[in-house]
């Protein structure tokens, strides 16, 4: 019973383990095709208020190099100062500008203008302030160089397929390794369950014996006694015999002795 209690509890976590391995897994399909196309649009990928983007120009070096992922947290105007990285879209179409033009760029902030949301800014590579005043999309919050490359190629179409086929493989070996070890919980289960069975026909097989032995023994016993009662019977009956046959001899003894005195008496 135990065993049996404890394999139903293996299946239902194998099954939990299935389910939640395949949410998992569209959950992360979704999330790979929400980055791909959102930044193959856009250039930019939304989660939650932050921004995620890789720097693609060297303005900002050696602060912050091509390449580098920057996470960009959305804030009010006035959490936004002088010193801060500010990511926005560069609407400079002049010649210096025209490699990044439409594009989100990171620069730092020189100072506020009257305009809520908007900054004079620069790039830290030639310190030189920027022609058109920047609307942030927020400000910088942490620099990863070892993550960009990894972003990057999250984001490539073409990769998204090879990524989900990981997932997929990863996703399928564990809901058939649960499996595996459902089926060998079960197994082992139905043979403790046979085990068992053998176990109680052995006990009732031995139980039978036993019992046809004490029966056997039991009229064994009946025989004996009965042979016995019977012996003490015939015992009786012989003692009776005998002590009739002495009271027979008993009376005869005093019939002689009475003859042989009247005889007797006769002679004188």
């Amino acid at each position: 019973m135990k065993s049996e209690a404890g394999t139903k509890k293996l299946n239902k976590v194998s099954k939990i383990v299935g389910i939640v391995s395949t949410v998992f897994l569209v959950l992360c399909v979704g999330i790979l095709l929400y980055v791909t196309i959102s930044y193959s649009k856009t250039g930019l990928v939304k989660f939650f208020g932050y921004s995620y983007h890789v720097i693609q120009s060297p303005s900002m070096e050696p602060d912050i190099k091509v390449g580098d992922l920057v996470i960009v947290k959305k804030v009010p105007y006035d959490q936004i100062e002088a010193g801060d990285d500010i990511l926005f879209k560069c609407e400079d179409p002049s010649e210096d500008h025209k490699d990044v033009y439409g594009k989100y760029i990171v620069h730092r902030v020189r100072e506020k203008t009257e305009t809520e949301g908007v900054y004079i800014t620069y790039g830290v590579k030639q310190n030189i302030n920027d022609r058109v005043p920047s609307k942030a999309e927020g400000k910088v919050v942490k620099v990863s160089s070892s993550l960009g490359g990894l972003f990057i190629f999250l984001t490539q179409g073409r990769n998204i397929i090879f990524i989900v086929g990981i997932f997929g493989v990863v996703i399928f070996s564990v809901m058939q390794l649960s499996s595996v070890i459902a089926n060998g919980a079960k197994l082992k289960s139905e043979k403790d369950k046979q085990k068992l069975n053998e176990d109680e026909e052995l006990k009732e097989q031995i139980k039978k014996e036993v019992e046809a032995e004490l029966a056997k023994n039991n009229k064994n016993n009946d025989k004996n006694a009965e042979n016995i009662a019977q012996n003490e019977q015939n015992n009786d009956n012989s003692a009776e015999n005998i002590k009739k046959e002495d009271n027979a001899e008993t009376e005869e003894k005093p019939a002689d002795e009475n003859k042989d005195t009247e005889t007797g008496g006769d002679d004188k």
